[in-house]
């Protein structure tokens, strides 16, 4: 996951000035077990940064988190609120962003393998071009 002091006004600036596509984001929890098997087997396979890393901004936000967030709309918000503002209240859940903030696609669940979770984002990408 990119370094992020969470400010997604910030982020969608920097994800047009890098040309990426959009930004993607992992919802997860302390002690979802789901969340911790993506973490360990499936987000740190270099296959899959790489390929996310070309073509979002990925962020990490914890559903139960106090962090401070600023909204894509300027809204300042803890990692919790900004969760439940886009209806996000099982993990993981996976959401992508274009380059203006808004939501395009949403996963719930578990992806298994890198492999997966590089499909599933080609098909975002396809999807919306």
């Amino acid at each position: 996951f990119a370094q992020s002091f969470k400010d997604f006004q910030e982020e969608r600036d920097t994800v047009k000035e890098e040309k990426k596509q959009g930004i993607f984001i992992f919802f997860d929890m302390v002690g979802c077990p789901y969340c911790q098997y993506m973490k360990e087997k499936v987000l740190n396979q270099e296959i899959a940064q790489e390929w996310y890393q070309q073509n979002f901004r990925s962020i990490r936000v914890d559903i139960h988190g106090a962090t401070e967030v600023i909204d894509f709309d300027g809204t300042e918000l803890t990692e919790s609120t900004f969760s439940e503002r886009y209806g996000v209240f099982s993990t993981p859940t996976m959401i992508f962003f274009d380059t203006d903030g808004n939501e395009i696609y949403r996963h719930l669940k578990m992806i298994k393998t890198p492999e997966r979770l590089i499909v599933m984002g080609e098909a975002v990408l396809a999807k919306n071009k």
